[in-house]
């Protein structure tokens, strides 16, 4: 399959499934032998992941400047995203009360927490933005996460990449890397 231009992980999905309906078969008693169980997966290329330069990270966090509550967030779900590599699920569900003086408590895939250390330049931040929060949402019922819309709504995934690509646009970050929330997390891989 690989001769005539399949993909590599097309042909591990179709080994996949023969793989489990065989494994079925198997244990169903249609056959008295495991069939697949000697096929291995096809190898494919690792792709290169390009990731933001040292240059590019700072330019997008100086990209948000600004006292107002909106621009103060944007640039701390920015250092957020650079500094702790964090997933966007991380970062929509992240609240206050995960906020500590020296650390973040992020809860993760499969309900794991760990504990991050926050950057000096971050916990400044972070107090500043929680100020600027509470004045911004002073009468107004609120949910119980930290990263909230100018209407009191949690951000979605789809919002915080908006903010990474405005960002991103806006500081030339090369045509050749994804400019994308999660392209920080093989960004600080790589640091």
């Amino acid at each position: 399959m690989t001769k005539t231009g399949r993909t590599t992980n097309y042909v591990n999905d179709l080994l996949k499934a023969f793989k489990v309906f065989f494994r079925y078969a198997f244990e169903e008693g249609y056959t008295d032998q495991l069939l697949t169980q000697k096929i291995r997966n096809v190898k494919g290329e690792k792709t290169i992941i390009r990731t933001f330069t040292e240059q590019e990270l700072k330019q997008m966090i100086n990209f948000y400047q600004g006292h107002d509550y909106l621009t103060i967030r944007n640039k701390v779900i920015m250092l957020m995203l650079i500094d702790k590599g964090i997933r966007l699920s991380e970062l929509t569900g992240l609240t206050e009360e995960q906020i500590k003086y020296y650390y973040i408590i992020i809860r993760g895939k499969g309900s794991k927490e760990r504990v991050v250390p926050k950057s000096p330049q971050l916990s400044k931040l972070l107090i500043k933005f929680q100020t600027v929060r509470k004045s911004y949402f002073a009468y107004k019922l609120i949910p119980d996460v930290l990263f909230l819309s100018k209407n009191a709504k949690p951000l979605t995934n789809t919002m915080i990449d908006r903010i990474v690509k405005d960002a991103g646009r806006a500081c030339g970050v090369s045509a050749d890397v994804r400019i994308s929330a999660h392209t920080f997390r093989h960004t600080s891989e790589n640091r």
